[in-house]
């Protein structure tokens, strides 16, 4: 095999593997564990924004 084929397979299946890995702790057993910042943070934030969007449809 030519170096090129083989170093595209390598970055290829790391892709992959880095890819399944990613999903199955987003979703996987563990998820539940997981905790969102931007939900504990969204006091101000939230209603800036939300502000923000309604004088946008005024």
């Amino acid at each position: 095999m030519e170096t090129a084929t083989i170093l595209s397979i390598f970055i290829s299946s790391l892709l992959l593997g880095i890819t399944a890995y990613s999903i199955y702790t987003a979703f996987g057993p563990t998820a539940k564990d997981l905790r969102d910042p931007f939900e504990e943070h969204e006091g101000a934030a939230r209603y800036s924004y939300q502000e923000k969007l309604q004088h946008c449809l005024i």
